[in-house]
Protein backbone atom coordinates (compact mmCIF):
# COMPACT_ATOMS: atom_id res chain seq x y z
CA UNK A 1 0.00 0.00 0.00
CA UNK A 2 1.04 3.80 -0.41
CA UNK A 3 2.50 5.04 2.82
CA UNK A 4 0.96 8.53 3.80
CA UNK A 5 1.79 11.56 5.32
CA UNK A 6 -0.91 13.69 7.02
CA UNK A 7 -0.48 17.59 6.74
CA UNK A 8 -1.84 20.87 7.73
CA UNK A 9 -2.53 23.37 5.28
CA UNK A 10 0.13 26.27 5.89
CA UNK A 11 0.02 30.13 5.50
CA UNK A 12 0.60 30.14 1.57
CA UNK A 13 -0.23 27.13 0.70
CA UNK A 14 -1.07 25.91 -2.73
CA UNK A 15 -2.75 22.38 -3.83
CA UNK A 16 0.32 23.04 -6.38
CA UNK A 17 2.90 23.75 -3.89
CA UNK A 18 1.66 20.98 -1.46
CA UNK A 19 1.88 17.95 -4.74
CA UNK A 20 5.49 19.45 -5.56
CA UNK A 21 6.73 19.84 -2.16
CA UNK A 22 6.16 15.92 -1.64
CA UNK A 23 6.84 14.84 -5.22
CA UNK A 24 2.98 13.50 -5.60
CA UNK A 25 0.78 14.73 -8.55
CA UNK A 26 -1.75 17.20 -8.00
CA UNK A 27 -4.68 15.13 -9.11
CA UNK A 28 -3.62 12.22 -6.25
CA UNK A 29 -3.76 14.39 -3.58
CA UNK A 30 -7.62 16.26 -4.85
CA UNK A 31 -8.31 12.40 -5.18
CA UNK A 32 -6.85 11.17 -2.03
CA UNK A 33 -8.42 14.40 0.03
CA UNK A 34 -11.58 14.83 -2.13
CA UNK A 35 -10.96 18.14 -3.18
CA UNK A 36 -13.04 18.97 -6.57
CA UNK A 37 -11.46 22.74 -6.98
CA UNK A 38 -7.17 23.46 -5.76
CA UNK A 39 -8.70 26.83 -4.39
CA UNK A 40 -11.19 25.40 -1.58
CA UNK A 41 -8.16 24.59 0.74
CA UNK A 42 -8.57 26.47 3.93
CA UNK A 43 -4.96 27.09 6.06
CA UNK A 44 -5.36 24.65 9.41
CA UNK A 45 -7.24 22.18 7.28
CA UNK A 46 -5.72 18.68 7.87
CA UNK A 47 -5.16 16.71 4.62
CA UNK A 48 -3.12 13.38 3.83
CA UNK A 49 -0.26 13.14 1.47
CA UNK A 50 -0.20 9.70 -1.11
CA UNK A 51 3.64 10.12 -1.07
CA UNK A 52 6.13 8.05 -3.10
CA UNK A 53 8.64 6.01 -0.68
CA UNK A 54 8.00 5.16 2.86
CA UNK A 55 10.29 7.61 4.67
CA UNK A 56 8.86 10.64 3.46
CA UNK A 57 8.81 13.50 6.26
CA UNK A 58 7.14 17.31 5.84
CA UNK A 59 9.70 19.28 5.08
CA UNK A 60 10.95 21.58 7.29
CA UNK A 61 9.85 25.64 7.97
CA UNK A 62 13.39 26.21 9.94
CA UNK A 63 16.78 27.02 7.66
CA UNK A 64 19.33 24.18 6.56
CA UNK A 65 22.07 25.37 8.57
CA UNK A 66 19.68 25.79 11.84
CA UNK A 67 18.76 21.86 11.28
CA UNK A 68 22.35 20.96 10.56
CA UNK A 69 23.25 22.75 13.57
CA UNK A 70 20.35 21.43 15.74
CA UNK A 71 21.30 17.56 14.51
CA UNK A 72 24.45 17.71 16.10
CA UNK A 73 22.72 18.44 19.33
CA UNK A 74 21.40 14.49 20.85
CA UNK A 75 18.37 15.15 23.35
CA UNK A 76 18.65 13.57 26.52
CA UNK A 77 16.63 10.36 26.03
CA UNK A 78 12.93 10.76 27.93
CA UNK A 79 13.53 14.03 29.19
CA UNK A 80 11.64 16.48 27.40
CA UNK A 81 8.04 16.30 27.82
CA UNK A 82 6.58 19.64 27.14
CA UNK A 83 7.40 22.87 25.16
CA UNK A 84 6.87 25.86 26.88
CA UNK A 85 6.63 29.33 24.93
CA UNK A 86 7.05 32.82 26.37
CA UNK A 87 7.62 36.59 25.34
CA UNK A 88 10.63 37.96 26.53
CA UNK A 89 7.77 41.33 27.62
CA UNK A 90 10.62 43.87 25.70
CA UNK A 91 10.08 44.70 22.62
CA UNK A 92 13.77 45.21 21.90
CA UNK A 93 16.00 42.37 22.73
CA UNK A 94 18.71 39.86 22.17
CA UNK A 95 19.67 36.50 23.32
CA UNK A 96 23.44 37.38 25.41
CA UNK A 97 21.70 40.60 27.04
CA UNK A 98 19.32 38.17 28.18
CA UNK A 99 22.10 35.74 29.09
CA UNK A 100 23.83 38.39 31.33
CA UNK A 101 21.19 39.57 32.52
CA UNK A 102 19.98 35.95 34.11
CA UNK A 103 23.63 35.65 35.49
CA UNK A 104 23.00 38.98 37.24
CA UNK A 105 19.96 36.89 38.40
CA UNK A 106 21.80 33.98 39.98
CA UNK A 107 21.73 31.55 37.47
CA UNK A 108 24.94 29.80 37.17
CA UNK A 109 23.78 28.48 33.23
CA UNK A 110 22.75 32.18 32.16
CA UNK A 111 19.88 31.96 29.62
CA UNK A 112 17.27 30.61 31.44
CA UNK A 113 15.84 29.57 28.09
CA UNK A 114 16.97 26.83 25.49
CA UNK A 115 16.24 28.84 22.61
CA UNK A 116 15.35 32.51 21.79
CA UNK A 117 13.58 33.55 18.79
CA UNK A 118 14.36 37.04 17.55
CA UNK A 119 12.28 39.56 16.09
CA UNK A 120 15.17 41.42 14.18
CA UNK A 121 15.55 43.92 16.65
CA UNK A 122 19.44 44.52 17.69
CA UNK A 123 21.81 42.50 15.55
CA UNK A 124 20.06 39.35 14.99
CA UNK A 125 17.37 39.28 11.92
CA UNK A 126 13.70 38.62 12.16
CA UNK A 127 13.01 34.88 13.12
CA UNK A 128 16.93 33.72 13.97
CA UNK A 129 17.27 31.14 16.68
CA UNK A 130 19.79 31.36 19.05
CA UNK A 131 20.23 28.16 20.59
CA UNK A 132 21.27 28.45 24.52
CA UNK A 133 23.42 26.78 26.46
CA UNK A 134 21.21 24.59 28.02
CA UNK A 135 19.73 22.89 25.02
CA UNK A 136 23.79 22.72 23.95
CA UNK A 137 24.71 20.87 27.19
CA UNK A 138 21.40 19.34 28.16
CA UNK A 139 20.53 20.98 30.89
CA UNK A 140 17.57 21.84 33.13
CA UNK A 141 15.51 25.18 31.79
CA UNK A 142 15.24 27.97 34.57
CA UNK A 143 12.10 30.03 32.51
CA UNK A 144 9.29 28.54 34.91
CA UNK A 145 8.45 28.28 38.84
CA UNK A 146 9.19 24.86 39.48
CA UNK A 147 11.76 22.76 39.29
CA UNK A 148 10.04 20.06 38.13
CA UNK A 149 8.92 21.60 35.31
CA UNK A 150 12.40 23.08 34.30
CA UNK A 151 13.57 19.49 34.21
CA UNK A 152 11.24 17.99 31.61
CA UNK A 153 9.92 21.29 30.02
CA UNK A 154 11.81 22.77 27.09
CA UNK A 155 11.84 26.75 27.03
CA UNK A 156 11.74 28.85 23.82
CA UNK A 157 11.51 32.70 23.77
CA UNK A 158 10.69 34.94 21.16
CA UNK A 159 11.34 38.49 21.49
CA UNK A 160 8.58 41.09 21.53
CA UNK A 161 6.28 42.18 23.85
CA UNK A 162 3.39 40.41 22.88
CA UNK A 163 0.88 42.53 25.45
CA UNK A 164 1.39 45.71 23.02
CA UNK A 165 1.43 43.67 19.40
CA UNK A 166 1.52 40.16 18.20
CA UNK A 167 4.62 38.16 17.36
CA UNK A 168 6.04 39.01 13.25
CA UNK A 169 5.44 36.37 11.38
CA UNK A 170 8.40 35.27 10.95
CA UNK A 171 9.15 34.56 14.16
CA UNK A 172 5.81 32.53 13.78
CA UNK A 173 7.35 30.45 10.91
CA UNK A 174 9.69 29.68 12.75
CA UNK A 175 8.43 28.66 15.98
CA UNK A 176 5.85 26.59 14.36
CA UNK A 177 9.47 24.34 12.33
CA UNK A 178 11.03 24.69 16.12
CA UNK A 179 8.24 23.06 17.81
CA UNK A 180 7.34 20.52 14.84
CA UNK A 181 11.08 19.97 14.88
CA UNK A 182 11.50 19.23 18.51
CA UNK A 183 8.29 17.46 19.00
CA UNK A 184 9.51 14.96 16.52
CA UNK A 185 13.04 14.75 18.16
CA UNK A 186 11.39 14.16 21.74
CA UNK A 187 8.19 12.29 20.96
CA UNK A 188 6.27 15.21 22.56
CA UNK A 189 2.93 15.56 21.69
CA UNK A 190 1.07 18.08 19.87
CA UNK A 191 -0.87 18.56 23.16
CA UNK A 192 1.94 19.06 25.28
CA UNK A 193 3.11 22.95 23.57
CA UNK A 194 2.05 24.99 25.48
CA UNK A 195 2.18 28.63 26.92
CA UNK A 196 4.04 30.08 30.22
CA UNK A 197 0.34 31.02 31.32
CA UNK A 198 -1.53 28.31 30.66
CA UNK A 199 1.11 26.17 32.63
CA UNK A 200 1.12 28.39 35.80
CA UNK A 201 -2.59 29.86 35.83
CA UNK A 202 -2.75 33.02 37.04
CA UNK A 203 0.74 33.53 37.83
CA UNK A 204 1.60 35.35 34.52
CA UNK A 205 0.20 36.56 31.45
CA UNK A 206 3.31 35.58 29.20
CA UNK A 207 3.50 35.56 26.17
CA UNK A 208 0.71 38.14 26.24
CA UNK A 209 -2.65 38.75 25.05
CA UNK A 210 -1.50 38.95 21.11
CA UNK A 211 0.21 35.67 21.16
CA UNK A 212 -2.80 32.75 20.33
CA UNK A 213 -1.78 29.25 21.22
CA UNK A 214 -4.33 27.60 19.61
CA UNK A 215 -3.30 29.33 16.06
CA UNK A 216 0.10 27.80 16.31
CA UNK A 217 -1.02 24.09 17.69
CA UNK A 218 -3.94 24.54 14.45
CA UNK A 219 -0.52 24.65 12.06
CA UNK A 220 1.89 22.15 13.74
CA UNK A 221 2.15 18.68 11.77
CA UNK A 222 2.60 16.38 13.94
Amino acid sequence: STPEVPYVVRKGDSLSSIASRFGVSQSALSSRNGISSPNLIKIGQKIIIPVKGSNVKAPSLLPSTLLRTLGTIRPKSGKWKKIIIHHSATPVDDAMNMHRVHKTRGMKNGLAYHFVISNGSRKATDGEVFIGGRWKGQLDGGHVKKLSWNQTCIGICLIGNFETKPPTSRQMKILEGLCEYLMKRCSIPKSQVTTHKVLHKGHTACPGKYFSLPSLTRRLNP
